[in-house]
């Protein structure tokens, strides 16, 4: 039978699709030549799996259990936001009363947060709820409303005035686009409802954006830049943008 520990990585390596031994031993925290050692047992007890340089890949790629999105391969900048969900990750503390939004953005924290924090995680998002659903130390909290299929997360007024009664420390937040003037943007009424509310109840607001939404606005302004304390994002930025987050007192995190 197998371990847990290499279903666990079995898993992750078929979520990821393909991914580094350094990649895997920086998530797991293990050693190389236990990486090694477990990839030569996936290698030798399933087909599925194949050794590339440097690394393992899926053959046959097909959506994990725990993927969040149908299309998983097809999301752009993958690596970028998994950087970016990473370190989002690392400022969740035990006890923490985090809102993670919905979207490609912030999907993948929770599979950076360690099995063992103790916290508790507000969402809208159906992605974020599978990925968190084994992690029996944190305390889940799903909003009401209506499913939308289209982004498999539940919206609509229930769910703004239900995240209304909560005491949010952290809110991790993704967009349409951002910009100095426009600030983190949506087009979606529903959302907007949502991700206003989670910037008005959260002590610490967490953007997360990669270079591609960097410089973009569209219809609704959730959240002004003045109330993003820290926008974590890819690539270096403008001395503008720098020297605004400052006059705020806020960060940018390059990562």
């Amino acid at each position: 039978m197998k371990s847990e520990k290499l279903l666990e990585m079995e898993e992750y390596i078929r979520f990821r699709q393909t991914i580094s031994l350094k990649e895997l031993q920086e998530h797991f925290n293990i050693s190389i030549n236990t990486v090694r050692r477990y990839i030569a047992v996936l290698l030798e007890q399933n087909s599925d799996f194949q050794k590339v340089y440097g690394g393992i890949t899926v053959k046959n790629p097909q959506r994990s259990s725990l993927s969040p999105y149908p299309n998983y391969g097809e999301i752009p900048q993958m690596s970028e936001k998994h950087r970016l969900c990473k370190y989002a990750a690392s400022q969740i503390q035990a006890y923490d009363i985090v809102y993670i939004d919905n979207g490609t953005s912030v999907s993948f924290i929770p599979y950076y947060i360690p099995d063992e924090l103790p916290l508790t995680i507000v969402t809208n998002s159906v992605s974020i709820v599978n990925s968190v659903i084994k992690k029996s130390n944190i305390t889940l909290v799903m909003l009401p409303g209506i499913l939308n299929r289209s982004t498999m997360s539940f919206t609509g007024e229930s769910s703004a005035q239900q995240l209304e009664t909560y005491n949010i420390i952290k809110a991790f937040l993704s967009c349409v686009g951002f910009s100095l003037n426009a600030g983190a943007t949506s087009f979606s009424v529903e959302e907007y409802k949502i991700k206003s509310m989670a910037v008005q109840k959260a002590q610490q607001v967490f953007l997360l954006a990669d270079h591609s939404k960097i410089g973009r606005s569209t219809l609704m302004t959730y959240c002004p830049t003045s109330k993003v304390n820290t926008l974590v994002t890819d690539l270096p930025l403008s001395g503008e943008y720098e020297e605004t987050f400052k006059k705020y007192g806020n960060q940018i995190a390059v990562v």
